[in-house]
C-alpha cells in the first residue's frame, strides 16, 4: 500500500459507462456529484494521488480532468486529458500555480506548465460537450475528430471512412 491522498476525476456524462468501471470497479473510487453534463468521481484514500487511475483512464481515449490533494512526497496537482493529450500541473485549491521568484517574477518552466496544463483543459471541457462524428457499426464505439479509427480494425466500417 503506498501514499493515499484525496483525488476527483470530472467525466461527461454520456461516457460514464465507458470510464466508469475504470474509476469504480477497478480503483475504487465513488460518484460524488452531477450536474448537467458531467459526473463527478473521488477517491478519500487513492494510492499516489490516484496516478494508476489516471493512466488507465487515458486508455480509453476519452477526456476528462480532475485534481489530487498533496500526499507524502508530491504536491497538490490539477490533471486534464483531452482524449489526446495529457497534461498536469501544480496546484493550490485545484487551481494551477507557478513559482516566482525573489524578484517576484514567475519560474518560465512552471508557466510554460500551467499553460500547457490550461491549453488541454480547456480542450478536454469542449470535447466533453461535444457531439460524435460518428459511431462505429463495427464495436460501436464513438468516434471523435480527435481519436482516429484504426483503419485495418474498421476498414469495412462507415464511420471510419467519415474520420479519415
Amino acid at each position: 500500500m503506498g501514499d493515499r491522498t484525496y483525488c476527483q476525476i470530472e467525466i461527461a456524462k454520456r461516457d460514464d459507462s465507458a470510464l466508469r468501471a475504470t474509476l469504480v470497479d477497478e480503483h475504487g473510487f465513488e460518484e460524488e456529484g452531477d450536474s448537467a453534463d458531467r459526473l463527478y468521481f473521488g477517491d478519500a484514500e487513492a494510492n499516489y494521488g490516484g496516478s494508476s487511475a489516471v493512466a488507465d483512464l487515458q486508455d480509453l481515449r476519452l477526456p476528462f480532468f480532475g485534481y489530487h490533494d498533496a500526499g507524502g512526497d508530491y504536491s497538490p496537482m490539477v490533471f486534464a486529458f483531452d482524449g489526446a493529450t495529457y497534461a498536469e500541473c501544480a496546484a493550490i485549491v485545484s487551481a494551477p500555480v507557478c513559482t516566482v521568484d525573489d524578484n517576484g517574477e514567475p519560474n518560465q518552466s512552471d508557466l510554460k506548465t500551467a499553460r500547457e496544463y490550461l491549453k488541454v483543459h480547456k480542450r478536454a471541457k469542449q470535447r466533453m460537450t461535444a457531439e460524435p462524428l460518428a459511431d462505429c457499426s463495427e464495436c460501436l464505439e464513438r468516434i471523435y475528430e480527435w481519436q482516429p479509427h484504426e483503419d485495418d480494425k474498421h476498414k469495412d466500417c462507415a464511420a471510419a471512412a467519415t474520420v479519415a
